[in-house]
């Protein structure tokens, strides 16, 4: 069940084209998380875009964890 989605566009404040920014990853995830009511420290496991790329992958995972930094959790989150 979807519960909540987000989308976003970084503009020009993007590394290129084809790649977000990590503060544009971040804002959108916690857009996503807030328009379905859910507390980031209830997530278990985070379904990645994983693009398989040296620029992409570690932007995603910076925006993750910039993101989930802030709730306040315990347990460790597995990534998909």
């Amino acid at each position: 069940m979807l519960r909540g989605s987000a989308i976003n566009n970084d503009g020009s404040a993007k590394v290129g084209f084809t790649a977000p920014s990590i503060e544009g990853q971040a804002r959108v995830i916690a857009q996503a998380q807030a328009d379905a009511g859910i507390d980031p420290s209830t997530i278990g496991l985070i379904e990645a875009h994983g693009t398989g790329t040296t620029l992409g992958d570690p932007i995603e995972m910076r925006a993750l964890q910039q993101v989930f930094a802030t709730s306040g959790r315990t347990e460790p989150c597995a990534i998909g």
